[in-house]
């Protein structure tokens, strides 16, 4: 038995489990930074690191796995920042061109056929040709 497959297929690798390579890299930089905040605030305070901890964490699943109309987060960051730093004053300034007039006419024809030429293309198409034909069943409309 024959089955059709589908073409137009997307798929991403997986490296580890359900995660891509493009989910994998915001949960490796948000517990790169988690380590060292605790290196430094473990002798500080526990609490202020479970804290900052807790934002760094929660924007780390946020950039790998939340998708906005199948968007991925990241993209509408991107899109936001390139938005907000483009200039958005749009000015429409009309140049001035002297208007021409002429005179004169050109005057712009085909050229003619000769009546000839034009009499052979009828003979043509009036011999019994089903061109002919639909061309006379045309006319007669």
């Amino acid at each position: 038995m024959r089955y059709k497959v589908p073409r137009n297929i997307e798929h991403e690798a997986k490296i580890v489990g359900p995660a891509t390579f493009q989910q994998i890299i915001p949960l490796g930089i948000a517990a790169f930074i988690i380590f060292f905040l605790y290196l430094i605030l473990r002798e500080v305070s526990l609490l202020l690191f479970f804290f900052i901890s807790a934002f760094v964490a929660t924007g780390g699943v946020a950039l790998a796995f939340l998708k906005i109309n199948e968007m991925p987060l990241s993209n509408y960051i991107k899109n936001y920042i390139a938005f907000s730093t483009a200039s958005k004053e749009y000015v429409w300034e009309k140049k001035e061109k002297p208007v021409k007039i002429s005179t004169e006419r050109k005057k712009r024809s085909l050229p003619k056929k000769k009546k000839t030429e034009e009499r052979e293309e009828e003979k043509k198409l009036k011999k019994g040709s089903r061109l002919g034909k639909v061309s006379s069943r045309i006319e007669t409309f």
